[in-house]
């Protein structure tokens, strides 16, 4: 089945943490849409979020896209449509020259250096709140976005500051968690549910001291939940952080980049 909308929401530090949360939302999700999820993704090494975040996007490994965050972070290094990497983004837009794509980061490096600069592709930065409303308003707006991104930052501040896996920090999980639900209600309220492939996951997870960056399960494994009309199972078969650009290609039927490294898995389509 082919979608007309890919909402990919990634909440950063979560990794496979979503286990253990409250996630009322989501439990709601599930039990009112077609899915297929895994608790036991893998992530990119070294666990840091432009290696990761990179390789969701481009769908290639850190060492092909050589991406970090103090790169991705300087305004000079801001990419354009001309790169070895396409981004999932600029694949859309050759496919769809007119519409509506958005990237709304709580981290703006994101959009800065891994979204291409000349595609135009609506970028925001802000808090939680400024992102949901941003998200909201376009939702709600003419155009639906053909192609959303998503990233809350907040999980993986919990987890700096507190530890992966404590209490505070699976609190910070349930917050993100009330968030997905305004959108998925949203969604709802436009009557785009079953025309939307939703994609939730985590670009990489911590440890209990606040660290990530290392090869540990606790920060190589995370979640990816894929939810909508025809989905084919409940769990995912095996699967890296690079699959999920060729998961968007295929519910948006976009030509593939020959660099992608990644697959789709089983059970999802």
């Amino acid at each position: 089945m082919l979608y007309d909308h890919v909402f990919l929401i990634g909440v950063d530090g979560a990794g496979n943490f979503f286990r253990e949360a409250d996630t009322p939302n989501l439990d709601y999700i599930r039990a009112h849409s077609s899915y297929a999820e895994t608790f036991d993704a893998q992530t990119a090494f070294p666990t840091i979020s432009a290696e990761c975040w990179g390789a969701m996007l481009l769908g290639v490994t850190p060492e092909m896209h050589g991406l970090t965050n103090g790169y991705v972070s300087d305004e000079t290094h801001k990419r354009t449509g001309d790169v070895k990497y396409p981004s999932v983004f600029k694949l859309a837009r050759e496919k769809y020259p007119q519409a509506k794509l958005v990237s709304y980061s709580d981290w703006n490096p994101i959009n800065i250096g891994i979204v291409e600069d000349d595609l135009g592709v609506d970028k925001k930065t802000g808090s939680i709140v400024d992102i949901t409303k941003y998200i909201v308003d376009s939702i709600e707006s003419d155009e639906a976005p053909k192609l959303m991104f998503v990233q809350y930052d907040s999980v993986d501040g919990a987890g700096h500051h507190f530890g992966y896996g404590t209490q505070q920090y699976y609190h910070s999980i349930s917050q993100i968690d009330a968030h997905i639900g305004i959108i998925w209600n949203t969604l709802r309220c436009k009557g785009l549910l079953s025309s939307t492939l939703l994609i939730i996951t985590a670009d990489h997870g911590g440890t209990p001291q606040g660290g990530h960056g290392g090869d540990t399960p606790a920060e190589r494994t995370i979640y990816c939940g894929v939810f909508g009309d025809e989905i084919k199972g409940e769990t995912i078969g095996k699967m890296d952080v690079w699959d999920i650009p060729p998961v968007i290609g295929k519910a948006l039927n976009l030509a593939s980049s020959p660099e992608w490294v990644g697959k789709i898995p089983n059970n999802i389509f």
